[in-house]
């Protein structure tokens, strides 16, 4: 199946494509805080440097969060209006899934760090998945492997990818997916509880 899958969770961005026998990955490291402007262009490019039309693409992936709160909602616009033009089912996945496609047979914990001390986190205990929002110091409670995603990993989007679309994990429209509050959001909810 032909594909297109882009992870904008991050400060750089991630796209894999699969056309036929092809397998294409490209980090993008001039992402940080300008994935709307620079998405649609790097996706153009690497189509075209392939010979690739975007209409040859059988569905769309798209990494729904958590992370950048701008960056996943790019994201997720940018797949969603594909999807709805050309009629394609997508495919969504989570930036801390990826990192489950090493580990098949292990239990672990990945991670993103979110800053002062703070992580996003998916427990891969058997066939579960919890995902959670940890500090430090609930993080060394957890008994399991600790795999920290630093970026993303385009090889790792497009294996996921695959295996989403063999379980036929298709879904008619994206949705963003946090683990917290964007800054802006507690921001307003902490002015509402001091009025």
């Amino acid at each position: 199946m032909n594909f297109l899958a882009i992870d904008t969770t991050m400060d750089c961005i991630a796209i894999a494509i699969s056309y036929g026998e092809k397998k294409i990955t490209k980090l993008i490291n001039e992402g940080k805080k300008r994935h709307n402007t620079i998405l649609l262009s790097a996706i153009e490019n690497l189509l075209t440097d392939n010979d690739i039309k975007l209409e040859d693409m059988d569905a769309f992936g798209v990494v729904v969060g958590p992370g950048s709160f701008t960056g996943i909602r790019v994201g997720v616009a940018v797949i969603n209006a594909m999807s709805m033009a050309l009629k394609k089912p997508i495919i969504g996945m989570t930036a801390l899934e990826l990192a489950k496609i090493n580990y098949p047979d292990e239990d672990i914990l990945s991670l993103i760090d979110c800053r002062y001390q703070n992580y996003y986190a998916a427990y891969f205990k058997g066939e579960s998945v919890e995902y959670l929002a940890l500090n430090q110091t609930e993080l060394k409670d957890i008994p399991a492997k600790k795999v920290l995603i630093e970026k993303p990993d385009p090889n790792l989007l497009y294996l996921t990818m695959n295996k989403k679309i063999s379980q036929k994990d298709f879904l008619k429209k994206a949705k963003p997916f946090y683990l917290k509050k964007s800054s802006a959001e507690r921001e307003n909810e902490r002015k509402t509880s001091q009025k």
